[in-house]
This record gives structure tokens, sequence and C-alpha cells, in this order.
């Protein structure tokens, strides 16, 4: 009975070894190195797959910290040199001549103002006339201690001669007449008011302007005696009118009148209004004067326009 039990063992064990044999064989696949096909003749070439990459493989920390800000600039070692200070745009501009008392002085502007300049002068803290010449007017931009210049267009002068009174205008009871002016022909200037007054009356006194050139400005400036004349104002006339683009004035106790006028768009006149003064009688006199001491009459693009000088303006003061 014992012998029968362990031969059952026996041979169920050898049974099991065979069967997992089997069973291993078929799930072995074949060698990646097979012989040569026997109709090629061929020796035998291995197969191989590439390498791939580690999928599980990270290739950050994935909970490292970033930032979104731009990277840094680059700093150059080399030393900064500033750029060297200039002095701003030259603000003045030449706008003519004066002369009081002998001494002539140039005008500038700045922007819209017009107003007079002699050497030594300090301009808005910044800028000093250090000299005024013929051609140009010189100036130290005093922050840099830099020398400037703006040019000095000639001023054409004042003709000798007077213009004769037309008869017209004289039987109007103007003081001086217009001559018709051509293109070609200077431009003619005359004074129109009362010729006579009494003591403590205000009165108006127009200056009148005939030019077949274009008009953009006029600086002048106007001499009157104090003794007998009390100026009261001035005001732009008619030709200057809704055009005005600037128009400036101021007096001296000694009897001088500056006057600064100009218009956006250059036009011809024919008698036109150019200025008006008012004025007040304080003393008698058989005749006292108003006259152009000094004018600069210019055109389109700044262009100097010719003219005749007007005789002066004389009115007689009654008690």
């Amino acid at each position: 009975m014992k012998r029968t039990v362990l031969v059952a063992v026996l041979a169920a064990m050898l049974g099991f070894v065979v069967f997992d044999s089997a069973r291993v064989e078929r799930s072995t696949p074949p060698s990646s190195t097979s012989s040569s096909d026997p109709h090629r003749g061929g020796a035998s070439v291995p197969l191989a797959l590439p390498e791939r990459s580690q999928l599980g493989k990270m290739r950050a920390s994935l909970f490292a910290s970033r930032s979104w800000q731009p990277p840094a600039p680059k700093i150059s070692s080399a030393p900064h040199v500033p750029p060297a200070p200039i002095a701003p745009p030259m603000p003045y501009r030449y706008a003519g001549k004066l002369v009081q008392g002998g001494q002539q002085s140039v005008l500038l502007a700045k922007g819209d103002v017009l107003f007079p300049v002699n050497e030594g002068e300090t301009l808005d803290g910044a800028y000093r006339v250090e000299s005024i010449g013929e051609t140009q007017v010189t100036l130290t931009y005093l922050p840099l201690a830099r020398e400037e210049r703006i040019a000095v267009d000639s001023s054409l002068p004042v003709a000798a001669s007077a213009t004769r009174p037309d008869p017209a205008a004289a039987a109007g009871g103007g003081q001086a007449a217009s001559a018709t002016a051509a293109p070609a022909r200077p431009a003619q200037l005359l004074w129109e008011g009362p010729q006579q007054v009494k003591l403590g009356t205000r009165f108006e006194v127009v200056l009148r302007v005939t030019s077949g050139q274009p008009l953009q400005a006029s600086p002048m400036q106007l001499r009157f005696d104090p003794a007998y004349l009390e100026f009261g104002g001035a005001k732009p006339g008619k030709f200057l009118g809704g055009m005005v683009r600037d128009f400036s004035y101021g007096a001296n106790p000694d009897g001088s009148i500056f006057v600064g006028a100009s218009i956006q768009h250059p036009a011809s006149a024919a008698g036109a209004e150019l200025l008006v003064l008012s004025f007040r009688t304080v003393k008698t006199a058989a005749a006292t004067e108003l006259s152009i001491a000094s004018l600069n009459l210019r055109g389109a693009g700044g262009q100097p326009v010719a003219f005749s000088q007007p005789a002066a303006y004389k009115i007689a003061i009654s008690p």
C-alpha cells in the first residue's frame, strides 16, 4: 500500500515538471538573433530597437518656484558719461531799432511781446546783452557762460524828404496827405487830427498808411513834448482790426512812445488807420509837434518795406 502511494506521488510530480517545461517554452519569444534565411543564403543580421527616454524621469522639480519678472538688464562696467549741457533755443528775435536821446537801442521780440534792450541789460535773469552791433546782437547765456548771437536786419532809414500834403486831405482837416502807393513805390504815412484845441481838452490823432506791398509788422518810436501834451494811450487802428496778433505800447516821461504791432496775415493798405493816439493838452502853445523818431515796417516773411517820412503833426493849444 505504501509503495503504491509513493509511486503515485512520484508520477504526479513528474507530470507537473513536464507540463511546466512545455508552458515555459511556449511563452519564451524567439531569439533576436536568428539564423539567416536559408533561401537567401546571407549572414545573420542582429536586430536592435532604438533607445527610448525614460518616461517617468522629471526634468525639473515639480514644486520649484517660478518668476514672471523680465530678466534684469545687464549693467555695463564702463563709466557713464553724462551728455554735455547745451543752451536752450534762443527765445528772442530782432524786431527793429529805437533812438532815444541820441542813443540807439534795439527792439527784441519774445513771443508776441516787443521790448527795447541796451548793452549791459539782463533779460529774464538768464541772458546778458554784451554788445549791439550793426549786424548782430551778442548775448551771453549766463548758466553756461555761452555766447549767443541774434542777426540784425538793416533798418531802413527814414527818407529825408517829407511827403507833400494832399489838398483833398487838407480840406478835411488832415495835416499831411497820402500819395497813392504803387507796388514799386515806398509806403506813405500821414497824420490826421485837429489843428487847434483848447487847454485841458482831450483829442485823438490817427496815423494812416498806404502801401501796395503787404504789411505785417510796424514797430515804431514816437516823440512829443510832455510840457504841452499828456499822453493818454494808444490803440490799434482799423487796418489791424480783427487781424491783430500783437499790440503793445509804452510811454516814457521824456515824451517818447514805443508801439509794437503785428498782424497774422500780411495785407496791403490804402489810407488805412494804423494807429490811434490820445492826448490831453496841459499848456498853451502856438504849436507843438508829434513825430516819428523811428519806424521799421515789415512785410511778408519779415522783409523790410521802404517808406517815406511823414511831416510832423503840429497842433496849436489855445487858452
